[in-house]
């Protein structure tokens, strides 16, 4: 592997971890129960991550694995991205099942309504 190449990789990291809301990589290290200087190598160039690695790093940060180890893909993981689809598809049909217990016909102007009559009574 090329320095440049294992530089993206540990910047990857470093960048995914700083996403994640890690302000120090002793943060990060301390929150997946790992040596600061091992996490430490990893993010600095100093050490190679393998696949294992980049699977434990990815679970934290919530990034893809295989973006981390070759910039390729989505970053996001994809479980994350399958867990806000389903967020938003509960939350739509709960808006269908409101309206219609509230005795209304389901379309885009009741649906619209509800959300804006939600939001105020949420004081956003």
């Amino acid at each position: 592997m090329s320095n440049s190449a294992a530089s993206n990789i540990h910047s990857r990291l470093r960048q995914a971890r700083i996403n994640a809301g890690y302000r120090s990589a002793a943060a990060a290290a301390d929150a997946m129960k790992m040596s600061h200087s091992t996490y430490q190598a990893h993010e600095n160039g100093n050490r190679n991550f393998d696949s294992r690695d980049a699977a434990q790093y990815g679970a934290v940060f919530k990034v893809s694995s295989n973006w981390l180890l070759s910039g390729e893909g989505d970053q996001h993981a994809a479980d994350e991205i399958d867990n806000n689809s389903q967020k938003i598809k509960r939350a739509v049909y709960g808006a269908f099942a409101a309206v219609e217990a509230m005795g209304h016909a389901v379309n885009a102007e009741n649906i619209s309504e509800a959300a804006v009559r939600l939001y105020d009574l949420e004081g956003r």
